[in-house]
């Protein structure tokens, strides 16, 4: 257990002065929490008593089977007090947590809350989220995020400033922001209560990315193409074989057709997105968003994303069930509304992963983690189907 990054996690999300205790027996029981590991270090740490964890857990879903299995089995021995019989789940206490402020983060209630902590997965973006739960009702009334990673604070304050935009343009689609910190990156945001959706798209996607359009203004293929290869541009550490397919496929990718500009989630994936009524949908997670982007992004990363983690298929054979996706007769209504012909349906697909690789190298500065080689091999693999005229229309 990594013992220092817990303890910068404590001292970030809880009081001044309210440090971390290993022997949690010298705390009272309100403020003894147990850390729940992942692959990489933390994952969870939550309070003991589970009648303030659970309504925040009962929400999360894995989305593959073993991984399911685990956590019923997790959630089972912590609603039964069994919780640190499970092996590698650690203790702890937070001495003096009950006493102190917590108007830090915009807290204006007398009752203190009870912290539930998420840590991310190790990386530039790297953060940890807190559920703040209100210890009369159990409801999770604020959620805060808070930068771990060099480039988390720039992360959580771009998404800030997207939910005051999306508050005024979008209402309703979105967490309503807060509180903000531009000096220490932390947000808080409200928590958005309802069951996670399954990895299928259904009409309510494609609904909820139409909401998405702005009305009366519009971009282009050929705009946002000559806008990425000015992001391309400022990419220092990179290959230059990488750069030059990059560079030839923006040039290409020039169709001026007029298309609607809409706000892009950029990580619209079935773990960011919240059925709160049987057919509405509300996504978290917008530090990736912008306003004016392609109506057909998020779209292709739904299905792009989930075969990077869940399909064993090799990227040379990603195409095909790309392919299949966009052939779906939900998706072929969904483009024919945006009037887009054959050949701009292909290209907006090759797009949309182009854009993806850029924007993923740029946070990495220019380096390779295991997603951007998948998209490479599937861009490259993309390319060759389309020129051996395997690529069949999409709609």
């Amino acid at each position: 257990m990594d013992s220092e990054l817990i303890a910068d996690i404590i001292s970030k999300v809880f009081p001044a002065r309210s440090p971390l205790v290993w022997e949690a027996d010298e705390v009272p029981p309100e403020d003894r929490f147990w850390i729940i590991p992942g692959k990489e270090g933390p994952r969870w740490i939550v309070p003991q008593n589970p009648r303030y964890g659970w309504p925040v857990l009962r929400q999360w879903r894995p989305y593959d089977l073993t991984s399911r299995v685990k956590w019923a089995a997790l959630m089972a021995a912590y609603r039964t007090g069994q919780l640190g019989m499970v092996p590698g789940v650690v203790a702890v206490g937070v001495s003096g947590a009950s006493d102190r402020n917590w108007g830090y983060l915009s807290w204006i209630s007398e009752r203190r809350p009870v912290p539930l902590i998420y840590v991310g997965t190790p990386g530039p973006t790297r953060k940890t989220v807190a559920h703040l739960v209100d210890k009369a009702t159990c409801r999770t009334v604020g959620v805060v995020k808070i930068p771990l990673g060099v480039r988390a604070a720039e992360n959580i304050l771009h998404e800030a400033e997207m939910l005051q935009r999306l508050d005024k343009e979008k209402p309703g689609m979105a967490p309503r922001l807060q509180y903000v910190d531009r000096v220490t990156g932390i947000s808080v945001q409200d928590s958005i209560t309802g069951r996670l959706t399954s990895r299928r798209l259904t009409q309510a996607h494609l609904n909820w990315l139409r909401r998405l359009q702005a009305p009366g203004t519009e971009t282009s293929l050929k705009k946002q193409s000559e806008s990425l290869m000015e992001q391309l541009t400022h990419i220092e550490r990179l290959e230059e074989a990488t750069r030059r397919l990059l560079e030839n496929l923006l040039d290409q990718l020039d169709d001026p057709t007029p298309l609607p500009a809409a706000w892009v989630h950029g990580d619209f994936a079935p773990w960011n997105l919240k059925w709160v009524e049987e057919e509405k949908l509300v996504a978290v997670d917008w530090e990736e968003a912008r306003p004016s982007g392609l109506p057909t992004t998020d779209l292709i990363y739904f299905h792009v994303i989930q075969d990077f983690l869940f399909c064993d298929e090799l990227p040379d054979k990603a195409w095909q069930p790309l392919q299949g996706i966009v052939n779906s007769h939900l998706v072929r209504a969904y483009l024919g509304s945006l009037r887009v012909t054959d050949s701009l349906a292909n290209s907006l697909v090759l797009f949309a992963l182009v854009e993806l690789l850029i924007r993923r190298m740029a946070m990495l500065n220019g380096t390779f983690d295991p997603f951007s080689k998948y998209l490479k091999k599937l861009i490259q693999r993309t390319c060759i189907c389309m020129s051996e005229q395997r690529w069949t229309h999409l709609v």
